[in-house]
């Protein structure tokens, strides 16, 4: 099965545009999302059988197990979907750089693998954010309690990109170590990203270059002396279209008797 990284990134993408419907159903959805961009990604070229099997094998159990969180109320069990749900970001996220890893060139898909693995990694720490808030004792942000799981998100992209615009601020030690971690993070992966691509798009060019010299023609291969042809008879001879001597011209002869 072929790359599906644009599907991939048409899931996470989609994933975080209904980030602020009901928050139970909205944790449900994403974690059978997240289950199919997962199946997506293990199921691409190059991923060995058995990572395959037991991968397939915790998108079943996922599955199975994000209809509980629609049917209890409780933010604990929604605290706990969204710590299972950044489990399975996770593995999205290593799933598409271990492929993107083994391409040796620049395509469509390695560009919607990219920008795949920064969504999802944005999205995971949102998860991760919201668990957090639902699980721990204390406000997670100096704010107070968020309007709706989109404000996770958009504390993490905020953090991740280094815009901090000061809005939401974290109030526990916890939630400002793993701030400061995903701003650290989101650097590193911009700088690694855009020198592995002009590495590959050098290595696309260079190899470009060599195939051209390997199918053009040597100039020097044949280079006749001046004022010979092509062919490599001398001027005026028969096969450069000259005129063949005179057999008179060349010395005396006899008439037959």
């Amino acid at each position: 099965m072929r790359d599906r990284f644009g599907l991939v990134l048409g899931i996470a993408v989609g994933a975080w545009m209904v980030a602020g419907a009901e928050p139970r159903l909205i944790t449900f959805v994403l974690i059978e999302a997240y289950c199919v961009a997962l199946f997506l990604a293990i199921h691409s070229q190059g991923t060995p059988t058995l990572a395959r099997r037991g991968l397939s094998a915790v998108v079943a159990m996922a599955m199975l197990a994000a209809p509980l969180v629609l049917l209890s109320g409780t933010d604990r069990a929604r605290g706990w979907g969204s710590l299972g749900l950044a489990v399975v970001q996770v593995l999205v996220v290593v799933s598409v750089m271990a492929r993107l890893l083994q391409h040796t060139t620049v395509s469509r898909e390695t560009v919607f693998g990219v920008l795949a693995v920064y969504v999802v990694f944005g999205l995971t720490f949102a998860s991760v954010y919201q668990a957090i808030d639902l699980l721990g004792r204390g406000e997670a942000f100096a704010q107070g309690p968020v309007g709706s799981p989109a404000d996770y998100s958009y504390f993490s992209f905020v953090t991740l990109t280094t815009l901090g615009y000061g809005d939401l601020t974290a109030a526990t030690t916890l939630m400002q170590k793993l701030a400061t971690f995903e701003a650290v993070v989101g650097q590193v992966f911009i700088a690694v990203v855009l020198a592995r691509v002009v590495a590959m798009l050098g290595s696309r060019n260079a190899l470009a270059r060599r195939a051209l010299d390997d199918v053009a023609p040597d100039s020097h291969a044949y280079d006749p002396a001046p004022g010979a042809s092509l062919d490599g008879t001398e001027p005026g001879g028969p096969a450069s279209g000259g005129t063949a001597p005179d057999r008179d011209s060349t010395g005396p002869h006899t008439d037959g008797p």
